[in-house]
């Protein structure tokens, strides 16, 4: 498998699902950072070998259920990997946290994930809890409440920044074509007990001058969905997991922009004003039912709300958009972009000191590094971002374990040390380091003192 730039493995191709929708923007925008790879299905045994066998590549994995916890596994510790986190599979079995009949997101498995038994839950892709080599990957969070949720799930020593999403061609706001002509409700959601779908059935039950519709079998946002959403009084998303950024909430809102949602615990729709959304209470049918009647019943409430909703979606797509643009840059654009110039660079036999002297320039193109040792010239190229390792070595025993700027400080007795395919020397004691260094047990031996 020859491979020119970064990865980008999913277990879900492009296509109309919010996914398929963030992996098509990506294909669109970002085919210069990235080589795709997209899975068929859970029987695609030989590119999962050939996958296995990947090593010091920089990665950026989506859903990791459908790559396989095995493969997952060998590319987390054979490589620098990056996960783009959809759900909440790594803490949840069945990824949308969940448990029929209740009216609130589940949280028993975050710190013990035997619950899933107790609680008959399914391990929809039998995919094992991954703790023990959690903190070597990177995490691209889509919302705040997803990033506590896995610094609570894997420590605050893990590495994570939230990066949102991006599921919409584009946010410009175009005239309806009928408001409010269509339905008095609309369900935009799959009919999951997770994502709502009993909770707006008693509703409805319970709605006696108003009705919602729900979507006919087979039906999609191509074949008729789009337009009811658009010619609805309300669009409901009543998801009662902790769901990250919905594509079809920010459908809805870009649609029609008067959305009711259900506010449940470590969700994305927590993070929303409340002058945004209607937020109903899914454990209390009646005043939920009450509020979204008030609502049927004050066209003026619902066009006031129509105009906050597209407001923030302006505003919330620009800086989802400028994160994912800077963090793609930053993390992806020189992982091999330069990789010819610097083949020279991997080799059994380290060079002599004077020939591997190197730039800040030079380090841009490598795929992975790490830097010895925490100097006070190291902490000022962390500090205005010059550099990005991916930790930093030091003999100070009082340091270990702790994280600088968010790269943890490792000893140098460590095995990522010893599997470091470039360790860059920052340090006025470059010569004497580098001579130390030499004479450990390096699986690839590769040294760079910076000038």
């Amino acid at each position: 498998m020859k491979i020119n730039k970064t990865i980008l493995i999913s277990g879900i191709p492009p296509g109309r699902s919010g996914t398929g929708r963030f992996l098509e923007y990506i294909k669109k925008n970002f085919s210069d950072l990235f080589q795709f790879i997209f899975l068929d299905g859970p029987y695609d045994h030989e590119i999962r070998k050939e996958l296995e066998n990947l090593s010091s590549h920089k990665i950026l994995l989506f859903h990791p259920q459908t790559i396989g916890f095995k493969t997952f596994k060998e590319l987390v510790l054979k490589n620098k990997c990056f996960l783009y986190v959809l759900d909440n599979s790594f803490f949840c079995g069945a990824s949308y946290n969940y448990i029929k009949g209740e009216n609130q997101s589940c949280f028993r498995c975050l710190e013990n994930r035997e619950n899933e038994i107790k609680y008959n839950c399914v391990n929809t892709w039998n995919f094992d809890d991954f703790t023990e080599f959690a903190e070597k990957i990177f995490y691209f969070a889509q919302n705040e409440s997803q990033k506590k949720l896995l610094l609570k799930k894997f420590g605050t020593h893990i590495q994570v920044i939230v990066l949102g999403m991006n599921v919409l061609d584009d946010i410009s706001d175009k005239p309806l074509p009928n408001p409010e002509s269509g339905y008095d409700i609309v369900f935009h959601a799959n009919k999951s007990f997770a994502k709502g779908y009993e909770f707006a059935r008693k509703l409805d039950n319970s709605l006696s001058d108003f009705s919602i519709y729900f979507p006919e079998k087979g039906e999609t946002w191509e074949t008729g969905l789009k337009e009811k959403v658009q010619n609805a009084k309300i669009v409901i998303n009543p998801s009662l997991w902790s769901a990250p950024v919905e594509g079809a909430l920010l459908k809805s809102i870009k649609y029609n922009g008067c959305v009711a949602v259900t506010s449940t615990e470590g969700s994305f729709v927590e993070e929303i004003s409340d002058n945004t959304l209607l937020k109903l209470n899914p454990e209390n049918i009646n005043e939920s039912l009450l509020l979204l009647l008030n609502l049927l019943n004050n066209k003026k409430k619902r066009d006031q709300i129509r105009k906050l909703a597209k407001n923030w979606l302006t505003e919330h797509q620009k800086q989802a958009t400028f994160r994912i643009k800077s963090s793609f840059k930053r993390k992806f654009e020189y992982a091999f972009s330069s990789t010819r110039k610097f083949d020279n660079r991997y080799f059994d036999k380290q060079n002599e000191f004077h020939e591997c002297k190197i730039s800040l320039e030079d380090i841009k193109g490598f795929l992975t590094y790490s830097v010895f040792c925490l100097s006070e010239q190291t902490k000022h190229l962390l500090k205005y971002n010059y550099i990005k390792p991916d930790y930093i070595f030091d003999n100070n025993h009082e340091l270990h374990g702790m994280d600088y700027g968010g790269i943890k400080i490792l000893s140098t007795e460590s095995d990522e040390l010893k599997h470091s395919r470039n360790i860059i020397i920052i340090s006025n004691h470059s010569k004497n380091i580098y001579k130390d260094l030499l004479e450990l047990p390096f699986v690839i031996n590769n040294i760079k003192i910076l000038i």
